[in-house]
């Protein structure tokens, strides 16, 4: 997280950190909320005919609205609006850098040919991300590196989605600590990374804490006979897990 020189937490590293604990819980709510929202299926389907939401009339009983995929696609798609403001910005950019080019074609006595090709300064190179380098190079390429996260994280999202349909907001939200064990690992493996002892204490200790999280949740399963079997509670749980 960034931070300035007193070593101390940004303004908008604090509203990042709330932004992201408020939005992300009010998005594990709200989409338990749509999977135990219930509603009478289409006369139609089930060859009876019924007042509007008066299913159980008849005998039949409302279904729940379990959709994960149409949850993730509806989430994602959400997300996209944020390109709006991604092409804003980069208008903009676009805008400053020219108005940067004129300046410098100006003071070199040249200012025609530096509006008209519009050749970066010395050292902008440097400046941008590696990712946009690449994207300014072999297009294709740099599309992959965003593609191919972005199908994996809606794959998770879609696991987590899943489990969520027979276990808690509060369970699922601790069994996503599990991506402490996962990260560790992977650093250790992959980044090759040392990670000190009292690193591993703390995964240690998480993996304890999700254990613990995980077992309440599967025997709470034995005495609720109207919610989740015990099955399907650890398997609700083996898929939060699995989505980290």
């Amino acid at each position: 997280m960034a931070k300035d020189a007193q070593q101390t937490y940004t303004r908008k590293a604090i509203m990042g950190i709330c932004g992201m604990l408020t939005f992300g819980t009010g998005t594990m709510i709200s989409s338990k909320i749509m999977l135990d929202t219930r509603a009478c299926p289409l006369p139609s389907s089930v060859g009876q005919e019924y007042a509007k939401g008066d299913c159980a009339s008849v005998g039949i009983d409302k279904i729940p609205f379990q959709k994960p995929w149409f949850q993730t696609g509806a989430m994602f798609s959400a997300m996209t609006m944020c390109l709006f403001g991604w092409m804003f910005e980069r208008s903009q950019a676009r805008k400053s850098d020219l108005a940067g080019y004129e300046a410098m074609a100006e003071l070199e006595g040249n200012a025609a040919e530096g509006v008209t090709n519009a050749t970066p300064l010395k050292g902008d190179a440097e400046e941008k991300g590696w990712l946009e380098t690449l994207a300014q190079r072999r297009p294709a390429l740099a599309n992959l590196f965003i593609g191919v996260p972005s199908v994996f994280d809606m794959i998770a999202t879609t696991l987590m989605t899943m489990g969520l349909i027979y276990i808690d907001v509060s369970i699922m939200q601790m069994l996503r600590g599990s991506m402490v064990i996962f990260s560790a690992v992977f650093c250790v493996f992959f980044l090759k990374r040392k990670i000190r002892p009292w690193m591993w204490t703390a995964v240690g200790l998480t993996a304890t804490a999700c254990t613990l999280v995980g077992f309440s949740c599967i025997q709470a399963a034995k005495n609720d006979v109207t919610g989740a079997s015990m099955a399907e509670q650890l398997y609700g749980c083996f898929l939060v897990v699995c989505s980290q």
